[in-house]
């Protein structure tokens, strides 16, 4: 009997430290997977504060070089409209002259001056359109839906297709650089709707609305 005491507590101290040992060994285990999970967390928060700033960075970078490419046009436009438009009002100033004093007795030599003052004249033209391109005059001195609905009448009108335009009872204030950013997207919207749309004159008809935020 005693014997048989002995061999049962031992037994069950055995027993004890077995699920003693078990326990241990599963708490280890639940602690391990613990800080795997805290620090798989951790690498995932680092990961996206990385993404965050790289992309604050990308974004900042892309406004930079929009906001210096902007600034180059309106430099271009400004030199275009000062030298070239001083070059071409000179000559067609001289074309003037020229037919007050040439032009009435030798009716080949009118014509080819009207040739020259048709030419002067598309000159003109070609310059203004280039210039609105660059930097539209409207944006800076009337406002964005001025430079929008000069921007749809000339997509709409170069297309040959019948346009309808919407806009806001009041116009928001914008910022100069948020003004020629929204104004770039219309742009690109006309443009991509031309290119990938199967809108064909006399028919087809778009609609441009423009709502408030």
């Amino acid at each position: 009997m005693t014997l048989s005491r002995w061999i049962t507590l031992s037994g069950t101290i055995f027993n004890m430290l077995l699920v003693f040992a078990a326990s241990r060994l599963v708490w280890l285990d639940m602690r391990r997977r613990a800080a795997l999970t805290a620090e798989l967390r951790n690498q995932k928060e680092q990961l996206e504060r990385q993404v965050e700033d790289r992309t604050r960075e990308l974004v900042e970078l892309s406004t930079h070089l929009q906001n210096v490419a902007e600034r180059e046009k309106a430099s271009l436009a400004r030199e275009l409209h000062d030298e070239l438009g001083g070059l071409l009002v000179g000559a067609r100033m001289d074309y003037l002259l020229a037919e007050q004093r040439l032009g009435k007795d030798d009716p080949d030599l009118k014509l080819r001056l009207d040739r020259v003052q048709q030419n002067l004249a598309a000159g003109v033209d070609l310059k203004r359109r280039i210039i609105e391109e660059l930097r539209p005059t409207l944006l800076d001195n009337v406002g964005l839906f001025a430079a929008l609905r000069w921007q749809m009448k000339e997509t709409c009108g170069n297309a040959g297709l019948k346009c309808v335009e919407s806009y806001p009872d009041e116009e928001p204030r914008f910022k100069s650089e948020a003004s020629i950013a929204l104004f770039r997207i219309a742009q690109e919207a006309f443009s991509n709707i031309l290119k990938h749309s199967d809108a064909k004159p006399p028919t087809s008809a778009w609609t441009w609305t423009m709502k408030p935020c």
